[in-house]
């Protein structure tokens, strides 16, 4: 990135991986857990009816990620501020219709396995209604949200480790720690192969994606939508995470390639197949990029 990269040690290694994919992530938020549990006590004794009550404790759940940015950001400036130009705008492709294109691509990814699920009976769904403000906020929160991931796994993890070990080495280091880091959706969901191996497939396509498009903001923006399609459209769990609120709802599920009760399309060997397929059309198409 034009400056010299200073040396490290063995042990920086494992210190750039696990504490920037793990502590900031999470123990960076510890600190904000006082006003969080403060401010969904006020919304819950407000009388505000649900799904708002439920859409509004979650915007607060994911806006609180703004603390992990914000101290990745300075950790990032203390050991290596060049790498800090990668998020900026205008950055190579960094740009509104970047981040718009990465939406769009993560609303089609989605709805592809949403249609296949309710064509193949595994799901039905109906219409709920649109609360259009607390969804706008709900999207606006999860910007920061998906944001804060990609900064740390496609951001800093990969930028940091593709240098010293190659592009391949970079991307699934970032994408295997971003899997690990669903460890807790796990243990409270229950145990699901298929979501924990998607979650490292769709790591390797949101970075594919990223050097296809030359922007972060790519996957800023596919990261939200595929989130917010699945969870605040057609209702389905994200993650293992239910919220009212949807426009759609899912009346009917049944455990099936295309469904599954606890994570949705998340957790099914039909979402497998679609990230093989576009990870392959994207190592293609890399392999065919001019040098």
């Amino acid at each position: 990135m034009g400056e010299k990269i200073k040396k490290y040690k063995w042990y920086d290694n494992i210190f750039v991986v696990f504490v920037t994919a793990f502590a900031m992530l999470y123990y960076g938020r510890a600190p904000l857990k006082g006003f969080h549990v403060w401010v969904i006590g006020m919304i819950q004794q407000s009388g505000i009816a649900s799904p708002l009550m439920d859409m509004l404790i979650m915007a607060v759940m994911l806006a609180e990620f703004i603390l992990p940015i914000m101290i990745c950001f300075l950790y990032i400036y203390l050991t290596r501020k060049d790498v800090l130009q990668v998020f900026k705008y205008k950055y190579e492709k960094n740009n509104s219709v970047t981040f718009g294109l990465g939406m769009l691509t993560g609303f089609l990814m989605n709805s592809v396995l949403a249609i296949a699920g309710i064509v193949s009976g595994s799901v039905t769904i109906s219409y709920s209604g649109i609360l259009f403000f607390p969804l706008l906020l709900v999207l606006a929160c999860g910007v920061i949200q998906c944001s804060c991931e990609e900064i740390m796994y496609r951001g800093y993890v990969y930028q940091y480790l593709k240098g010293r070990y190659g592009v391949v080495i970079a991307i699934l280091t970032g994408s295997i720690c971003f899997s690990l880091g669903h460890i807790g959706n796990i243990r409270h969901y229950g145990l699901n192969i298929a979501f924990l191996l998607n979650v490292v497939l769709v790591g390797v396509v949101l970075a594919l994606f990223m050097r296809r498009f030359g922007s972060i903001w790519f996957a800023f923006g596919l990261h939200t939508m595929w989130n917010f399609t699945q969870q605040f459209i057609f209702g389905f769990p994200n993650s293992g995470i239910s919220t009212p609120g949807a426009i759609f709802t899912a009346v009917e599920t049944n455990d099936s390639f295309f469904f599954n009760n606890a994570f949705g399309i998340e957790g099914t060997w039909g979402a497998t197949i679609l990230f093989v397929l576009i990870i392959l059309a994207l190592i293609i198409l890399e392999y065919k990029k001019p040098e």
